[in-house]
């Protein structure tokens, strides 16, 4: 839902009192939104990758986007762990977000 705003309003008249006053907004949507439509905009997906030890993971997002790594450390309470780059002269350990990354091959056991 980037680029949008989701107002609640009595009617349509207010809601198009509010955009007359402010910049950027460029009309609003043909009909409104019922409150099942909000809903299953705002819920929150989340998804839990079961990352551990060993296991071969690509940076999909941050500074490190599209680099490989191997896990060193996973911290489940913080939702951190901590990886080596691949293909880097030294290899340093770096901490970060699980989130960031998604695993490209599990380790073997």
């Amino acid at each position: 839902m980037r680029g949008y705003i989701v107002v609640e309003a009595e009617d349509e008249i207010t809601v198009r009192t509010f955009i007359t006053k402010e910049r950027n907004i460029r009309g609003i949507l043909p009909k409104p939104l019922s409150e099942a439509e909000v809903d299953k905009l705002l819920e929150v997906k989340s998804y839990v990758q079961e990352i551990h030890n060993g296991d071969t993971v690509e940076f999909t997002s941050g500074p490190f986007k599209g680099y490989k790594a191997r896990v060193l450390r996973v911290d489940d309470v913080k939702s951190d762990m901590t990886v080596e780059l691949m293909d880097v002269v030294v290899p340093i350990p770096i901490t970060t977000k699980m989130n960031t990354a998604r695993i490209i091959q599990k380790a073997q056991k």
